[in-house]
């Protein structure tokens, strides 16, 4: 999600209609709902916050040690988005950090995330029109 609007965005996301969310709080309350009525939600239930935008070979200003930090962490060259995120776990290993020594021409790291096994889950938080709205171009 983004906390802008901007015509730009339409463009890079290859789409013609933004849904704008008139009361976040409430928003995020029905989507923190749903996610306690999956089968296992983590502990740590729902996390939301502002994504970091981080340079590379720079020092960041979150602890990349902390795996539920990481998830709101995306390169500067994003920055322009000013995504917002909602985040969640199904597994109790969801926010486990798995620490290695990688050498740097030796490791790539895109390679290692695309072996990474997504999931999907359908989160159903009800008819949103009283807390959004529509905008086309």
């Amino acid at each position: 999600m983004s906390r802008i609007l901007k015509d730009e965005l339409y463009k890079e996301f290859e789409t013609n209609t933004c849904i704008e969310i008139t009361e976040p709080l409430e928003f995020t309350k029905r989507v923190h709902f749903s996610i306690k009525k999956l089968l296992s939600p983590h502990k740590n239930g729902l996390l939301a916050g502002d994504v970091n935008y981080y340079r590379d070979n720079a020092p960041v200003g979150f602890d990349v040690k902390e795996p539920k930090n990481l998830a709101f962490a995306k390169g500067n060259h994003y920055e322009h988005q000013k995504e917002f995120r909602l985040v969640f776990g199904t597994t109790k290993r969801a926010f486990d950090l798995k620490q290695q020594i990688v050498v740097n021409r030796s490791y790539d790291f895109l390679k290692e995330a695309k072996n990474g096994q997504p999931k999907e889950k359908l989160v159903k938080i009800g008819c949103l029109r009283d807390i959004t709205k529509v905008h086309r171009i």
